[in-house]
């Protein structure tokens, strides 16, 4: 069982800005908790003009590439129009946040899709290792998203973020009453990073 492509381009554009639009409002939580000895997020995405980042997709010949190109405010923008951005919350789209404060096992959020979808994340692991394409890594936070299609199915996305690097590896898959079925794997084959001359004074 496969999803329609349209379901599954858009599990995809929630991790990878692999071009469909839609939108959201992520909720987020309150505390006084002393988290400064945490990674933040935007350590796990770093953005910068130039920065270019290829990726392997199954049932795809060609390699999705992701460059930003642009500053728009506070987001950088891709090729394709897709922005990214990084705040005091986490790392989001402005429709969704992919990775939130803090960052370590356990921490959970919810992004508002729709007036009748909402997606819930959390983070499996922090602080350990993953191995890709383009090569290994000491420091990465995986976190699951979970969406709800309908009352059989139900999307779930695994995205893997290396530190230093940004997201190395999705696996998207459907929960249905038989099982789990594969949809789609996006992973890391090569990266150019770039830091932003305003980062720099």
């Amino acid at each position: 069982m496969r999803l329609a492509p349209s379901l599954a381009c858009a599990a995809l554009a929630a991790v990878a800005l692999t071009g469909c639009r839609g939108t959201a409002q992520a909720t987020r939580g309150a505390g006084s908790e002393d988290l400064s000895n945490l990674t933040p997020a935007s350590h796990y995405y770093p953005l910068g003009l130039g920065s270019r980042w290829s990726y392997r997709v199954t049932d795809r010949d060609e390699p999705v590439v992701i460059e930003l190109v642009d500053r728009q405010g506070d987001f950088h923008v891709d090729r394709s129009g897709q922005k990214l951005a990084s705040d005091e919350v986490g790392i989001h789209d402005g429709r969704r946040y992919l990775l939130q404060n803090p960052v370590r096992t356990g921490t959970s959020w919810r992004n508002v899709v729709s007036a009748t979808a909402t997606e819930h994340y959390r983070i499996l692991s922090a602080k350990a290792p993953c191995e890709v394409s383009a090569g290994s890594f000491d420091d990465c936070a995986r976190v699951e998203s979970r969406q709800r299609v309908d009352d059989a199915v139900t999307l779930v996305n695994t995205m893997t973020f290396a530190r230093g690097v940004g997201l190395v590896r999705v696996e998207v898959v459907a929960e249905t009453p038989s099982g789990k079925v594969p949809q789609s794997t996006l992973e890391l084959s090569d990266f150019d990073l770039k830091t932003d001359a305003a980062s720099m004074d």
